[in-house]
């Protein structure tokens, strides 16, 4: 598989910002997210590939896998990937592979 990592640093003022004790709970006002658009279709539609992993700074790894028959058929939902928490200060990596 061919690994396509991104790696990013957010500035300082940035970091802060998003970490603020104001900005957890249900009210989030600055989110880090991680979204896949399939751009084979019409119009763009959010949907990670059929199989592959991802990771965020070599940790909390995640399958994605078309589901086992009988729901082989079923459209998978996939969610944004919700990373504010677990940001860094200096370097970030994600990996989609």
């Amino acid at each position: 598989m061919i690994n396509r990592g991104k790696e990013f640093v957010f500035k300082e003022n940035f970091y802060q910002d998003i970490n603020r004790a104001s900005n957890f709970g249900q009210t989030k006002t600055l989110k880090v997210q991680v979204r896949c658009l399939r751009l084979d279709g019409v119009g763009f539609e959010h949907m990670f590939p059929k199989f592959g992993r991802s990771s965020f700074n070599n940790g909390n790894d995640k399958e994605y896998r078309i589901p086992d028959p009988p729901n082989d058929q079923k459209k998978r939902h996939d969610e944004m990937i919700d990373l504010t928490t677990q940001i860094m200060r200096g370097r970030n990596k994600f990996d989609l592979y």
